[in-house]
């Protein structure tokens, strides 16, 4: 019964390895049909890698504008947030290049526009300068001008 296993076992591999050998010279076939050569496949892997470079410059350039929008975002949010807890109305709030935020409102007291200072400059932890353009007490409460960097 070994005999016949060990028989069969070997006829088998024979049978694989003819189909093997089959399927590496229709490989070997289509290859000299479409006659490319090592300098052709290194060429079009050159063109290729070469196409591709202009996707991972845009792909970098698209991470980059959309981490400065995720962070411009975080900014305003904390601007609207704070105003509104203290009260405050915003006129304008306007970005600038180097992300540095413009605003200007008003408030029912000069108290309020002092309070959302001190919350966008110390309790924000985001801006490390708050500058107080102006401040105008007007009849019917106080108007101010900041600008936010950092």
């Amino acid at each position: 019964m070994l005999i016949g296993m060990g028989t069969w076992g070997i006829l088998f591999l024979k049978s694989e390895n003819s189909d093997l050998q089959d399927r590496r010279d229709n490989i070997n076939a289509a290859i000299v049909e479409q006659q490319l050569s090592t300098a052709d496949l290194t060429a079009l892997e050159k063109q290729a890698v070469d196409a591709e470079a202009p996707v991972t410059d845009l792909d970098s350039l698209l991470v980059s504008v959309d981490d400065s929008r995720k962070a411009i975002k975080a900014d305003l949010d904390i601007v609207y947030d704070y105003a509104s807890e203290c009260g405050v109305s915003l006129e304008t709030v306007n970005t600038d290049a180097t992300g540095g935020i413009k605003i200007s409102g008003s408030a029912a007291t000069e108290d309020a526009v002092l309070r959302y200072y001190g919350r966008l400059l110390y309790d924000s932890g985001e801006f490390s300068t708050v500058m107080i353009g102006k401040i105008s007490v007007i009849e019917d409460g106080a108007s101010f001008s900041m600008e936010l960097s950092g």
